[in-house]
């Protein structure tokens, strides 16, 4: 029964890469390693204030920030927006996001906001990486493939990380929720990538690492959605089942044939 599975999903994944036109991504988790390169940059930014202001406890800022970021994005929606800003402005996301740490831990002042801020962008600037084997796929796909980017966040932190990871270099496409006014789960960003490709979605996949806003957005735009799930986590049971599961951008390479 298991010898069969297995030859039932390979042909599903042989029937799907035979039609791929177009490729695209998520950027945080899947491309990027988004969450490590934060929790350095946020370290190291709180160590550079606390020389600056001795009454900083960088142990308790970092703490403080990493739990009010998270309650921040969370609530934030697929087009997040800082309450002073009628736009997605990453920069005055930041500044909203340590102003409100900052006050929690009794420092309440919009200079040292704006100060965090700027530090916090040079230290995420210089933190930014990609997973190992984005480079090397990357570079062997875009040679068949179109590829593109289709990712929630404020369109010029979220450029930002293509420029300096050299990722740009790489895509066709770049679709950011911040820019186009929708976002993922929401089909409308996935069709407007493709609208942009010219690519039509059975002639697609998406990468990506969540269930929810990935693949479950993906699939209701009519493309094959790819679950890249680097943690080796069990998929939920009443999470949208992908038609596809790779815990390394390298399984994508057999799929497509790009092996040859």
């Amino acid at each position: 029964m298991l010898t069969q599975m297995v030859e039932e999903k390979r042909q599903i994944i042989r029937e799907i890469g035979k039609s791929i036109r177009g490729i695209f991504f998520d950027l945080d988790e899947t491309l990027v390693d988004d969450d490590r390169c934060m929790r350095v940059a946020v370290a190291q930014t709180c160590t550079k204030l606390a020389r600056r202001y001795l009454r900083i406890d960088p142990g308790q800022l970092e703490a403080t920030y990493l739990r009010v970021a998270d309650e921040w994005w969370t609530g934030s929606g697929s087009v997040p927006r800082a309450s002073s800003s009628a736009t997605s402005d990453g920069k005055a996301i930041r500044v909203e996001v340590w102003s409100k740490a900052l006050a929690a831990c009794d420092l309440p002042t919009q200079h040292l906001a704006i100060e965090a801020a700027d530090l916090y962008s040079q230290e995420r600037r210089a933190s930014y990486c990609l997973f190992p084997d984005v480079d090397e796929v990357l570079h062997l796909l875009c040679q068949t493939f179109v590829l593109g980017v289709i990712t929630n966040g404020a369109g010029d932190t979220q450029r930002e990380k293509l420029r300096v990871t050299g990722i740009a270099d790489y895509m066709d496409v770049f679709i950011v929720s911040g820019d186009v006014g929708v976002g993922k789960p929401e089909p409308g960003i996935f069709i407007k990538a493709l609208e942009s490709a010219q690519v039509m979605p059975r002639e697609a996949i998406y990468v990506g690492d969540s269930l929810t806003w990935d693949i479950a957005g993906a699939k209701s735009a009519g493309m094959h959605g790819v679950w890249m799930n680097r943690k080796r986590v069990s998929k939920p049971r009443d999470a949208t089942q992908p038609d596809i599961e790779i815990t390394s951008l390298r399984d994508l390479i057999p799929m497509l044939g790009s092996d040859k």
